[in-house]
C-alpha cells in the first residue's frame, strides 16, 4: 500500500493514513455496554435484536459516524431511501457539469453504478422503485440485505434522470448506451478472472495500472464531494448519505473502493486443498455460529432472570 513507485502519493501521506486508521479503530475497543450494567427492565426483544446487530457488517460505520442505527436498516427505510437517491441524483448532475457528459456516464455506469445497484433490489427488499411516482413502494422483501438503492439498470437509468444526457438502455439485459454508442466495460476481471489470470501469470498490468488510475480518479472525487454536500448546511444531506454511500462501496468487489486496489499477487491452492479448506471454513463458520447463539442465549438468560428477581 505504501510502495513508494506504485503509490506516491499514499506513500507521501502514509504518516497521516495510519493516525486516521488508528482514530478509525478506537470504536472497536468499545465493549457492548450490556455486558458493563445490569439493565433493570429490557424487552427481550429488544436485546436480541441490539445482539444482532452488532453481528451486522455495518456496525463499524455506525459507531464511526454515531448514528442512531445501522446503516442495513437505512435500507429498508423509505425516508432513507429517497434521501439517498436525491444524493445520487446530485452527484451525478455534478459530474457531468465538471467532467462533461462523457466521461460522468463513463464514472457512473463503470465506477459508481456496482455500489448502488447490485444485487437486485433495494436493501433486503422491504421497498422498490416505483418509477411512474418514482417514489419507494412497498415491497416484498427478500431477508438478505443487498445495501444498493437500484435493483435493476432500468430503475437507475430512470430514478437517475439518464435520458436527459443523451443515455438509452437497449436490449433483453437493458445495456448502456450514450448517443447510440455502447457504453463500454472497461474493468479489468476482479475477484475469480483477476486471480486466475495472476496465477497463469497473465495480467495485462499497463492496463490494470491506468483503470486503477482512473478508478482513483474518481474516487477522490467522489469522496471530496460527499465531503462537501454533508458539511453544506443549505443542502439536506447528512452523515447518514455518506455512511450508505461508504456501505455500498463495500458491498462487492466490483465497487470503485475495491477496484481502486492494483492486483499483483495470489495464493495457489490445488483442488484437494480447497476442498479441505472449504470444509474447514465451514466448520469455523459452525462454531462461530454456535457461540452466537450460546451468547444469545446466555445474556437472554440473565436479563430475563434479573427482571424477575
Amino acid at each position: 500500500m505504501f510502495n513508494k513507485e506504485d503509490h506516491p502519493d499514499l506513500y507521501a501521506g502514509r504518516k497521516g493514513v495510519l493516525k486516521d486508521f488508528t482514530k478509525y479503530m478506537k470504536p472497536f475497543t468499545k465493549v457492548n455496554p450490556l455486558l458493563k450494567q445490569r439493565p433493570l427492565k429490557v424487552e427481550i426483544q429488544n436485546v436480541f435484536e441490539r445482539s444482532m446487530q452488532d453481528i451486522d457488517q455495518s456496525q463499524d460505520l455506525k459507531y464511526i459516524f454515531k448514528l442512531d442505527k445501522s446503516v442495513g436498516s437505512m435500507f429498508d427505510t423509505a425516508n432513507d431511501i429517497e434521501s439517498f437517491h436525491r444524493f445520487n441524483k446530485k452527484l451525478v448532475e455534478d459530474m457531468v457539469e465538471r467532467f462533461g457528459v462523457e466521461n460522468a456516464i463513463n464514472f457512473l455506469i463503470n465506477f459508481h453504478m456496482p455500489s448502488i445497484k447490485n444485487s437486485g433490489k433495494i436493501g433486503s427488499g422491504v421497498f422498490q422503485w416505483d418509477l411512474k411516482t418514482k417514489t419507494v413502494v412497498k415491497g416484498p422483501g427478500s431477508g438478505r440485505q443487498g445495501y444498493n438503492l437500484y435493483g435493476t439498470n432500468e430503475q437507475l437509468f430512470e430514478m437517475l434522470d439518464l435520458q436527459q444526457y443523451g443515455v438509452t438502455i437497449e436490449g433483453k439485459s437493458n445495456q448502456f448506451f450514450l448517443n447510440g454508442n455502447k457504453i463500454k466495460v472497461t474493468a479489468p476481471g476482479q475477484s475469480t478472472k483477476g486471480i486466475q489470470e495472476v496465477i497463469d501469470d497473465n495480467v495485462d498490468m499497463p492496463a490494470r495500472k491506468k483503470h486503477v488510475k482512473e478508478v482513483r480518479k474518481f474516487l477522490k472525487f467522489q469522496m471530496q464531494w460527499a465531503t462537501d454536500m454533508v458539511n453544506d448546511k443549505s443542502t439536506s444531506f447528512t452523515k447518514k448519505d455518506f455512511a450508505m454511500m461508504m456501505q455500498g462501496l463495500s458491498s462487492n468487489m466490483n465497487t470503485a473502493l475495491r477496484a481502486a486496489a492494483l492486483l499483483k499477487y495470489s495464493h495457489i491452492i490445488s483442488s484437494l486443498n480447497v476442498t479441505i479448506l472449504y470444509f474447514l471454513v465451514a466448520f469455523l463458520f459452525s462454531i462461530i455460529c454456535i457461540g452466537i447463539l450460546l451468547f444469545l442465549l446466555s445474556t437472554t438468560y440473565t436479563l430475563l432472570y434479573n427482571h424477575l428477581i
